[in-house]
């Protein structure tokens, strides 16, 4: 199963909730992404903080200005190492723990 790695590219601007239930999502998952890559468009309400303060060696973080959402996703996709990428906005949530483990099986099926 390891022949196939998925990326996660999360886009956020001043949505740090939003921020907080995608963070729980993704470690909830019993397989870990390749990679997280968190685009932050410059927020002030506290996601540069809080990303800092994340110890997570498949975390990707960069907090800069940008020119919208397809910009962000844009350097998200360039930064991805996988051979497949997801993309989960700030807010958005996975179904359950298990959905990566059950995407890379019906993948390498």
């Amino acid at each position: 199963m390891d022949k196939y790695s998925i990326c996660i590219v999360t886009v956020v601007f001043n949505d740090l909730k939003g921020l907080r239930r995608t963070y729980n999502s993704v470690i909830g998952q019993t397989l870990k992404p390749l990679q997280w890559i968190v685009i932050d468009g410059g927020s002030n309400d506290g996601c540069a903080t809080f990303l800092k303060s994340l110890d997570l060696s498949y975390l990707v973080a960069i907090s800069e200005p940008d020119n919208g959402i397809y910009d962000a996703m844009n350097k998200g996709t360039i930064l991805a190492l996988g051979s497949h990428v997801l993309y989960l906005n700030a807010g958005d949530e996975l179904v359950d723990k298990s959905v990566l483990f059950n995407a890379i099986r019906l993948i390498s099926y």
